[in-house]
């Protein structure tokens, strides 16, 4: 078991998640931030602050340059400002992707910014593409503005007619078989492991995803 993460509590069965700080509570603890944060909580996460479980809400879980990250199913994405992919395969969603981008990003870091992105409420095989950027005169106005931090991508979504590109939103398998495609490792939820094209990994119980 993991102590709880409250300061002035020393209690060593910490077994409630918190979504807002991403650490362990005990019951007791949990039960007290759930009474103080309770309306903020509902209007944010639709459920109590402090939960005693997984929440299964992933769509695709990644890491890449800048930490762990998540599409989640309703459309809405998460960081986690984390190294430890592990601890969050419990909130993947049956058949839900798992990837590692870790080693071919060292390789190859344009790939962040020429990759499509990932809308994990999409069906699969659908692609929330970006208007054609020959007919975008956004695009083109973004493309040549000098000062606009968007201008690469912009820049690549006209490149890049008909293909994906970096302001392409695209479904979870395709995000998965892209990112597969480029070199990095892919995983899929199915029961309580995750199956990776190289080996086959439990995922840890609640109270033993940080150890």
């Amino acid at each position: 078991m993991s102590k709880c993460n409250r300061h002035s509590c020393n209690n060593q069965n910490a077994n409630w998640f918190n979504h807002s700080t991403r650490e362990l509570y005990c019951e007791s603890c949990a039960k007290k931030i759930n009474e103080l944060n309770r309306k903020d909580a509902m209007e944010l996460y639709g459920h109590d602050l402090c939960t005693e479980t997984y929440e299964q809400r992933v769509a695709v879980l990644w890491i890449g340059l800048a930490g762990v990250h998540s599409d989640n199913v309703d459309g809405s994405a998460t960081t986690y400002y984390d190294t430890r992919l592990r601890a969050y395969y419990g909130e993947v969603v049956e058949g839900g992707f798992v990837i590692d981008k870790s080693k071919v990003l060292d390789k190859k870091p344009g790939l962040a910014i020429s990759s499509p992105m990932c809308k994990g409420c999409l069906n699969p095989g659908v692609v929330d593409a970006m208007p054609d950027p020959s007919d975008s005169i956004v695009a083109h106005a973004i493309a040549n503005d000098p000062n606009n931090p968007m201008k690469g991508l912009a820049q690549l979504a006209v490149a890049t007619k008909g293909k994906f590109g970096g302001l392409d939103f695209i479904a979870p398998d395709l995000f998965a078989a892209w990112w597969l495609e480029k070199g990095a490792r892919v995983g899929k939820r199915v029961g309580d492991f995750i199956e990776w094209t190289d080996g086959k990994e439990q995922i840890p119980k609640f109270e033993e995803r940080y150890k």
